[in-house]
């Protein structure tokens, strides 16, 4: 035994090397006729090689998930500015969006998206009145990218955003003047589709169609982002 915890536990530990270093295969294969040549010359018993058996087992599992770790995105961040339309309020949006690849198959958007706001004026001469209406919506979003690529993904979409809405108004008449706000603001439950086409590997650019829920009724959001990949 002394014999196996000296020269071979050397070639063991070189064995793991291999598995856990080596170069990929574009099939993510490890090059399994290194490893069993490898294997084949330590001068072990029957107990000892499976015993290195089932460890080389648990060390190439490693290797196997270091090895989809360089060739997917997970871990990778990315951030841009996004134009959409809501079609419950009427007007477009412009705001910033940032994505995290969790894995390759699952990944969470964040989103702030500020409205143009609709204003409205009203003068008689002897009276004057003016109203301004804001928006804006902060949104958390999981995708499912169920169709992807080297370049692209496809996702399906389901989170939960905040609609937020401020009407300011003023009055004057005379030597009588009157400003007022009301705020009001609703949860909305997000559901959509969307996509992301990379033209190189920090630029890319995204399109998205979902559906806001909320009490009162709902919008359709369609919107097209640039994104930059960190």
């Amino acid at each position: 035994m002394g014999h196996f915890f000296s020269y071979n536990l050397l070639k063991f530990i070189y064995i793991c090397l291999v598995i856990t270093t080596k170069p990929w295969q574009a099939e993510n294969q490890v090059r399994t006729d290194e490893v069993t040549n490898l294997y084949n010359s330590l001068n072990l018993n029957i107990y000892e090689k499976k015993f290195l058996a089932i460890a080389m087992s648990l060390v190439a599992l490693v290797g196997f998930a270091q090895g989809n770790n360089l060739n997917d995105r997970s871990g990778k961040w990315n951030a841009g500015i996004v134009i959409g339309y809501g079609t419950d309020i009427s007007k477009p949006s412009f705001g910033i969006r940032g994505v995290y690849d969790i894995v390759d198959a699952f990944s969470v958007a964040g989103s702030f998206n500020y409205y143009l706001k609709e204003s409205e004026d009203f003068d008689a001469g002897y009276a004057s009145a003016s109203a301004d209406l804001k928006w804006w919506d902060i949104n958390v979003d999981g995708h499912w990218n169920f169709f992807r690529g080297n370049n692209y993904k496809i996702y399906a979409l389901v989170g939960i955003g905040y609609i937020h809405s401020k009407l300011t108004t003023s009055e004057s008449a005379g030597e009588y003047e009157r400003d007022d706000s009301v705020s009001d603001g609703a949860v909305a439950g997000n559901f959509g589709i969307g996509g992301q086409y990379n033209f190189t590997e920090q630029w890319g650019a995204a399109f998205e169609a979902k559906y806001q829920v909320y009490s009162g009724g709902g919008q359709f959001v369609p919107a097209v982002s640039v994104m930059y990949r960190f």
